[in-house]
């Protein structure tokens, strides 16, 4: 029989905490198991935990909303499908395009230099960074058995090498929320990451809090950031004959890496098993690294945004403008009227907030409006995280910006 009001006891989510991870949790405080909890409490019977973290019913969603006042806003990204399409097109794989996500950028490579049938997807339910082989990683510093941790919902995804915080090595275990973890091997592997790897791990963190990304040259759209950083790990796995004049770079970076696994150049990175993914993230962090130094080439059309900006040529001399006085109101506001107007103005905010959280035109258009006092990066950055604080996603197209003319298509 299915329950209603609140749950008298709940913990709250934990930040980036999985959908799965959370609801186990609370099951344990009432001596449930998953299964009882989603029948009798939820009206939910049979789904597994993969399947609560992937795409759950709406319905569930509003349900847990009612038992426990999280908002549904903080319950959608605690699945794969609260975040389309920023980190995939689409929930459903058959709406998911592997050309599109993976080829329609160029980070390292010219698009001519590509040949995109030879790491196609075998399967028809191909998604972004949905490895087909389910792992579950852990920081093995994050789990204390006497302080509360949770399964992350990234930890379940080949995205990121290691934890933002301790900056160690994600590892494989079976694992139960706050209760037991098995790891893989009988002792952790718990080595530092390297600095490449934690700038890397910095800046997908970075997409997935604030929503966007600060490159080298600009801030980029989180929907941005992923597909270029997809992109990278194919052309990573470009036959060094094949990629032309950027050859030396792909050696030079795969040399400090140490190796290159002889299934990723003709295995999607979705289908291979962990050790393989993470030398791949590891090549992509030090080439990201390499970039930023300015130490290799470019040739793609998105690569110049992880590359330093060029030298400018400043003027050294001096100019005396001349500021014109404000104008002054003949007929200036009374208190009264001032505290009217200030009225309008915020209820006039709340109302366009709010209609921007439902609208993807009207969130653009707000947003257009404020940047227009943003002059630098670092004030954009800032703005797009307000906006993200106040439950406003911006559309992916926002921060595309046109790229430097060119003869080729940028696939």
């Amino acid at each position: 029989m299915t329950r209603t009001g609140r749950w008298p006891l709940h913990p709250p989510p934990q930040a980036g905490e999985a959908l799965s991870s959370w609801l186990y949790r609370i099951a344990h405080l009432y001596s449930l198991s998953m299964d009882a909890l989603l029948e009798h409490d939820l009206s939910h019977r049979g789904l597994t935990g993969r399947e609560l973290d992937d795409d759950p019913p709406p319905a569930l969603l509003e349900t847990i909303a009612a038992r426990s006042g999280v908002p549904m806003d903080r319950l959608r990204p605690m699945s794969l499908a609260g975040w389309a399409p920023w980190l995939l097109d689409n929930p459903d794989p058959k709406r998911c395009s592997f050309p599109t996500y993976v080829h329609q950028l160029s980070v390292l490579l010219p698009t001519d230099r590509r040949d995109p049938g030879v790491r196609a997807p075998t399967s028809a339910r191909w998604r972004p960074w949905v490895s087909t082989n389910h792992i579950t990683r852990a920081c093995p510093d994050c789990v204390t058995p006497s302080g509360p941790w949770a399964i992350p919902l990234i930890g379940q995804l080949p995205l990121t090498l290691g934890c933002p915080i301790h900056h160690r090595r994600l590892e494989s275990c079976a694992a139960l929320p706050h209760l037991l973890v098995r790891w893989e091997t009988d002792e952790p592997d718990t080595r530092a990451t390297t600095g490449p790897e934690a700038a890397l791990d910095t800046l997908t963190a970075q997409a997935l809090d604030v929503g966007a990304v600060a490159l080298c040259r600009r801030a980029v759209h989180a929907g941005v950031w992923f597909r270029m950083l997809r992109t990278l790990l194919d052309e990573l796995c470009t036959p060094f004959r094949a990629a032309g004049p950027s050859s030396d770079d792909l050696r030079r970076i795969w040399t400090i890496v140490g190796r290159r696994p002889q299934r990723v150049l003709t295995t999607t990175f979705e289908e291979l098993d962990w050790a393989a993914q993470a030398d791949l993230l590891a090549a992509a962090a030090v080439a990201i690294d390499l970039l930023g130094a300015g130490t290799i080439t470019a040739r793609g059309t998105h690569g110049h945004l992880l590359c330093p900006c060029p030298p400018t040529t400043v003027f050294g001399g001096r100019l005396t403008l001349r500021h014109p006085s404000p104008p002054h109101s003949v007929h200036p506001a009374s208190d009264d009227d001032t505290a009217t107007l200030w009225a309008h103005v915020h209820s006039s905010m709340e109302a366009a907030i709010t209609a921007a959280r439902q609208d993807p035109a009207t969130a653009q258009a707000l947003f257009t409006l404020a940047r227009n006092g943003c002059r630098t990066q670092a004030a954009e950055l800032r703005l797009r995280t307000a906006f993200a604080q106040h439950g406003i996603a911006l559309p992916v197209s926002d921060t595309t910006t046109a790229q430097p003319k060119t003869t080729r298509s940028p696939g």
